[in-house]
């Protein structure tokens, strides 16, 4: 959904659904582990190439990670939010930067049905609030800095995809508010948390 004379696209109430998502993944022990091992799934194991040639060495990130542990971090984006986004940043005789940044701190520029977005924007400072002013045009393997985007086939929305296990979100919930209060009740004792009493 987009929100008129906005920018970029909407995701969710007040544009809060990808942070929802990593919230689940945060407070939730059981889908935390899901994310983890079916992330690892989806990286198999590794990166491999056809071309004899081909450079493993020649990526990095800002991070110092080398191919294959990009590639992780795009394969847990994937699982965690049904697509990521990768920075591609080109450098001359120097190794090419590709740095996945979180879906929640990025946004898809406005664009219209079932056209791709032609730019995203990045909020480089979320420590101070979600300010997306960073725009980056999309990948199309000629630009020395751009964005690719990676999604999942998903026919019930128009920009970003809904992760597999939408249907599940309130099970989420409910499991970490239950261990959550189930913790409570241990920290204080099993004190109840109302006392009545009754004068004869």
């Amino acid at each position: 959904v987009r929100a008129s004379g906005t920018k970029y696209m909407y995701y969710g109430d007040e544009d809060m659904f990808p942070d929802e998502i990593v919230d689940l993944y945060k407070n939730s022990s059981l889908n935390h582990t899901l994310i983890e091992s079916i992330s690892q799934l989806i990286a198999g194991e590794g990166l491999y190439s056809d071309d004899e040639n081909f450079d493993y060495s020649a990526y990095t990130s800002n991070l110092d990670e080398d191919l294959e542990e990009i590639f992780t971090s795009a394969a847990k984006q994937l699982k965690l939010h049904a697509y990521c986004y990768i920075e591609v940043i080109k450098r001359a005789k120097k190794k090419t930067i590709l740095n996945v940044i979180p879906a929640q701190y990025v946004r898809n520029g406005t664009h219209k049905m079932l056209e791709k977005p032609s730019k995203f924007w990045v909020n480089n400072n979320p420590d101070q609030g979600r300010s997306y002013d960073a725009e980056i045009p999309a990948f199309d393997g000629r630009r020395n800095h751009s964005m690719l985007y990676i999604k999942r086939p998903d026919t019930t929305t128009r920009s970003y995809s809904s992760p597999d296990y939408l249907g599940a979100v309130n099970d989420i919930q409910m499991d970490y508010k239950a261990g959550r209060h189930k913790l409570n009740s241990i920290e204080n004792g099993f004190m109840p948390s109302v006392i009545m009493t009754m004068e004869e």
